[in-house]
């Protein structure tokens, strides 16, 4: 069997990982400054209203400020990745699961840094995310096979 290595430019790679880390900082901040958008759309949702308040909260901001670390670090950055594209998957499941139990409210994911326009925006933001995140985890000892 052949397989062959993805090869994306490091600098290419690179920069994605900046931009990942610069969005996971953004919503960070947008949670800190104004939780109120993000702790509403956290009711809606039974399975996340059942953690405490401020765990959620606080929980969700040090998790997005560590990952975003992760990926602005050279020796970290792989790592970081990983866990961007991880969550970020798991954030947009939130979204569609959201979605398809008929929440039309907005997540307040970035709180007042950035304002959607509506949870099927913040679901089409969240896949072209997982698609950078994805570039940012290529060439990271994955392979493919020729087809």
């Amino acid at each position: 069997m052949v397989t062959r290595q993805i090869r994306v430019p490091a600098i290419l790679r690179r920069l994605t990982q900046y931009f990942l880390a610069l969005v996971f900082v953004l919503s960070a901040i947008g949670k800190a400054t104004s939780p109120a958008a993000f702790l509403n759309f956290r009711s809606l949702l039974p399975f996340l209203s059942s953690f405490d308040e401020d765990i959620a909260l606080y929980g969700t901001l040090i998790w997005e400020f560590a990952v975003a670390s992760l990926l602005l670090i050279k020796q970290t950055s792989a790592t970081g990745s990983i866990l961007a594209f991880a969550s970020l998957l798991l954030f947009s499941a939130v979204l569609i699961y959201a979605s398809s139990a008929g929440v039309t409210l907005p997540c307040g994911c970035f709180g007042r840094v950035y304002q959607e326009r509506s949870l099927d925006f913040s679901i089409l933001r969240n896949i072209l995310l997982l698609t950078l995140a994805d570039l940012s985890t290529a060439g990271l000892n994955r392979t493919t096979k020729p087809g």
